[in-house]
């Protein structure tokens, strides 16, 4: 895809985020922006120089080191369950200690009538994560409410399976 088009994009996206009251679209030189609506939620926005793809990352949970790896690893687990997680993918950025939801959306292909729906199915999404994420370290502090269900829908021992 062209720069034009990818600037044509950009132009477009500002004008969705405006009417959306989430304020100005200010791409920084790593052309990364951080927007917010009017309840507080912080979206990472990325548009790489020339691409029509852009990412988001919306914040899940900050993580303490060694004490919540059991957080860690339960994320990592419903990443392999997409009943639990849509689109998304989670992940941990190891430099602010957060566990991140991400998506990627080509813009050259999605209409931009479609953008509020894809955005709020996101947004659903990661509000079910945060609870969910909530309830396992709260059962594992407390011993209180649901177990959460950590099991992965295939495991590598299913391989025959697969036809490997």
């Amino acid at each position: 895809m062209s720069g034009q088009n990818a600037t044509i994009i950009r132009e477009r996206l500002a004008a969705w985020l405006a009417s959306k009251g989430m304020g100005q679209l200010r791409f920084g030189e790593d052309d990364r922006c951080v927007v917010s609506d009017d309840q507080g939620l912080e979206c990472l926005l990325w548009q790489p120089q020339g691409c029509t793809v852009l990412h988001v990352f919306l914040h899940l949970q900050s993580l303490d080191g060694q004490h919540d790896m059991d957080v860690l690893v339960f994320a990592m687990a419903l990443n392999l369950d997409p009943s639990r997680v849509g689109e998304l993918v989670l992940g941990y950025n190891p430099e602010s200690q957060q566990l991140l939801a991400s998506i990627r959306l080509d813009l050259a292909v999605l209409a931009f009538d479609q953008l509020d729906q894809r955005i709020e199915s996101v947004l659903l999404q990661t509000s079910c994560l945060r609870d969910e994420l909530d309830a396992f370290r709260l059962h594992r502090q407390t011993g209180q409410g649901r177990k959460p269900n950590a099991a992965a829908p295939l495991s590598l021992a299913q391989r025959s399976s697969l036809g490997w």
